[in-house]
């Protein structure tokens, strides 16, 4: 939304974020909580609230809910400071509340008090009540009640395990969410080359322009089926998960921190029902008090109840750490040859009821496997829940198309919660012997391979139909586009002299570049990181356009800032919400605009170079510069950017292949040069007639195809994502120093999305435009 997206680049402010003392964001309950919690004494004024809707009454908004507003506490003194900071970012602040001596909570309309609280009466939370709870005996089989438990390992049973509903691919449901925008994703949402391995963990390094080698990890443990027959377990287990996938990333579970997410059916069922809460929650308390780790935030709701309908007993663990981003792990299978090894839970020792976690084990095990992280012998691993190791090892070998040579299958599909798979370049010897001497006991599983079978003695799955069998389940509900790949030709540039030659005039110095800030766009700050760490002067322009009468100046002002610039780029994200009308259509009236018009018409005389990359692109080619050269409507056979082909929004890992294109642009690239990089549209697919294709193709105008590993462009769902003719990615304007492209080249940095093979290496396409004014 465009408004948080100006409340993300305030608060990232320094000199907003340092006159701020205490702040609360908007949401249920409105003023009243998002103010009301501010301070013990406050005064509010309910008449200068913004609001969207006239004609509401004082109550209506002290409590009406809102969204997209952030309550904030400065010093009096800073108020105008902040204001002005505010307005800088397209942003409306208004003083709306003064914090008072007092301990009441008073709210004022139309010059007349609507509310006045004792604030130790707020404190008390409400009239207490009590009720009856009754919390039924913790079962020693729970969450062992399904049928594929007991099963031994066949081509059948793991196929039936890996297309059950709780354990199948959910990858068409997470590609709707844009998991790279920021430059900070360390581990991607579905890793290696085929990008079919889920990530255990959210791995991200921390916000920041500069170099920043500090990562935030956030892991989530719940199980449906284990809370419904047993919350305490429930409770107990999705903490221990969670921390078990911190360490299958290479976190340290001991500095882990928890938010827990309640989630029960209607308490008016009797005292059954108050007992599941209490028994989650008590579950929960058992793991924190054994390692001494706290719940420091959280989320309650009591109202998981339809009619007849209630939700599974719901306690979701959150955990939260930070570590070395270059001590991250993949869950994917990195290479053949690794030896593999499951570290349990354990669950026989004396005295333990059937069915509790061994914490002396866990914690040996996970320290264990820290360690081995730390040495550099841990190469993947991955958690293992519901569906056991024989699931989860299939996984990990999905993302990279690798097999398995399996030697001890024994219970392959139990829920060994907290136990973790990994892969290790040390031999068995060395393994066993290695976490022998801390008295951690590993169960060879086998070797990794790179024949893509996982085989056992008895049987063997080719691993695309294992594959398969894991992404039907869910396909019609989440849909990815898995059709075949059809080759294309890779476009030929046929020009008789070069468009460009070099920089006119007498520039000198580093480039300018004008990087407007347009109401919803995301990609700026990995604008502003790319292009000056690559040698040039990048210059954020916040257009303002709060208010009708602030449009003008801010034409203008873009204008102004165009002329001082010898490069313009325009971001991705989603400008004005991307409506009306589909994505780009505001910035590509911005555009048109005669004044602004007037201004990149100067830009190109003087040689100077625009970029367009994802809503840019759109933009780019809908204000006619990008096809025509010049400001204009689009025509009748104008090529266009559509909705993608499978219907919905993809973000995701793709190649390009460089077409050997003549522009500034592509200096450092070469014909055939593939290049990795990520993509995040609902609207990407290039469209034209085909006589209108075999023109541009003519004319050297295609600049980069959508392509497979091998550097060949195609049409498969893989390749091509968004279904783009000819499998066009990027395009060049008639005179070659315009070009708009989908894939978000300026996203590139060092020791981010490590585990998609080819992102190591940068597409050296900004340093090359920068590079031709140097």
């Amino acid at each position: 939304p465009p408004e948080e997206r100006k409340l993300q680049r305030l608060f990232r402010n320094p000199k907003a974020a340092g006159l701020i003392r205490r702040c609360n964001d908007f949401g249920a309950g409105g003023v009243s909580v998002a103010i009301g919690e501010l301070a013990d004494g406050l005064e509010i004024n309910l008449d200068e609230i913004p609001v969207k809707y006239r004609g509401l009454n004082g109550l209506e908004l002290a409590l009406s809910e809102s969204q997209e507003r952030m309550a904030v506490v400065v010093h009096p003194e800073d108020a105008d400071t902040f204001i002005n900071l505010a307005a800088e970012e397209n942003l409306e602040a208004v003083v709306v509340a003064e914090v008072t001596q007092g301990r009441r909570l008073k709210m004022n309309w139309r010059g007349k008090p609507v509310i006045n609280l004792n604030r130790d009466l707020l404190d008390t939370n409400g009239v207490r009540r009590q009720a009856e709870v009754r919390v039924r005996p913790v079962s020693s089989t729970a969450g062992s009640s399904d049928s594929f438990q007991e099963l031994p390992l066949s081509v059948k049973s793991l196929k039936e395990v890996l297309g059950s509903v709780e354990l199948s691919s959910r990858r068409g449901l997470e590609e709707r969410f844009d998991g790279s925008v920021g430059g900070t994703t360390v581990l991607a949402s579905h890793s290696g080359v085929k990008q079919l391995t889920p990530a255990e963990a959210s791995v991200h390094l921390l916000p920041g322009r500069g170099d920043v080698e500090t990562a935030g990890v956030m892991a989530v443990g719940f199980d449906p089926v284990l809370a419904s027959a047993s919350p305490f377990r429930g409770g107990q287990y999705a903490l221990i998960e969670a921390l078990s996938r911190v360490i299958a990333v290479g976190g340290s579970w001991r500095k882990a921190r928890f938010s827990l997410q309640e989630f029960f059916g209607c308490t008016d069922r009797g005292p059954e029902a108050w007992g599941e809460p209490l028994a989650a929650l008590l579950g929960a308390l058992t793991v924190q008090r054994k390692w001494d780790l706290p719940a420091i935030g959280g989320k309650d709701s009591m109202s998981g109840s339809f009619g007849e309908l209630n939700v599974p007993p719901t306690i979701i663990a959150f955990a939260a750490t930070a570590m070395d981003a270059t001590r991250a792990v993949s869950a994917a299978l990195s290479r053949g040859g690794l030896t593999l090894a499951l570290v349990s839970r354990g669950t026989n020792a004396p005295g333990l009821a059937a069915g509790s976690p061994d914490f002396d084990c866990l914690e040996a095990g996970w320290d264990w496997v820290e360690s081995l992280g730390g040495r550099g012998h841990l190469k993947s691993a991955a958690s293992v829940g519901r569906g056991g190791w024989a699931a989860k090892l299939v996984l990990m070998c999905l993302g990279n198309s690798l097999g398995a040579e399996l030697e001890n299958v024994q219970n392959p599909y139990s829920a060994d919660y907290g136990a973790v798979i990994i892969a290790s370049d040390l031999s068995v010897e060395e393994l066993t012997a290695d976490a022998g001497k801390t008295g951690v006991r590993v169960r060879i599983l086998g070797r990794s391979s790179a024949d893509p079978v996982i085989s056992w003695t008895g049987g063997s799955i080719n691993l695309e139909e294992a594959g398969e069998a894991w992404r039907d389940p869910m396909s019609e509900i989440w849909p990815e586009d898995r059709s075949r790949n059809k080759k294309v030709e890779l476009a030929t540039a046929r020009i008789s002299q070069p468009r460009v030659s070099g920089v006119s005039g007498d520039f000198q110095g580093k480039p300018r570049v004008c990087i407007p800030v347009f109401p919803g766009t995301n990609g700026e700050d990995d604008a502003f990181r790319a292009f000056s760490r690559t040698g040039a002067k990048a210059l954020e322009h916040v257009f303002l356009d709060r208010k009708p009468e602030e449009l003008d100046e801010a034409l203008a002002a873009f204008a102004r800032s165009i002329d001082e610039s010898q490069i313009l780029y325009i971001s991705g994200g989603f400008s004005a919400g991307d409506e009306p009308d589909g994505a780009g259509k505001y910035i590509a009236a911005v555009l048109r605009q005669s004044r602004v018009a007037d201004a990149v018409a100067g830009l190109l005389e003087r040689d100077g170079l625009v970029l367009g990359i994802c809503n840019g692109f759109q933009a780019l080619i809908k204000s006619g510069w990008l096809v025509n050269g010049q400001s204009g409507i689009p025509g009748e056979n104008h090529p266009a950017l559509t909705h993608n082909r499978i219907g919905r929004h993809v973000a995701r890992i793709v190649r390009t292949v460089a077409t050997g294109a003549d522009s500034p642009w592509l200096t450092q690239i070469d014909r055939g040069d593939i290049h990795c990089m990520p993509v995040s549209h609902g609207e990407g697919r290039f469209t034209a007639a085909p006589e209108v294709l075999k023109s541009l193709a003519a004319a050297g105008r295609i600049a980069f195809q959508y392509c497979d590993s091998d550097g060949v462009p195609g049409m498969g769902g893989d390749v091509n994502p968004n279904g783009s003719d000819m499998a066009v990615e990027g395009l060049l304007s008639p005179c070659g120093r315009i070009l708009g492209k989908m894939g978000h080249s300026e996203r590139w940095r060092k020791g981010t999305l490590i585990d998609i093979p080819g992102m190591e290496n940068e597409q050296p396409l900004i340093s090359g435009g920068v590079g031709w004014f140097l």
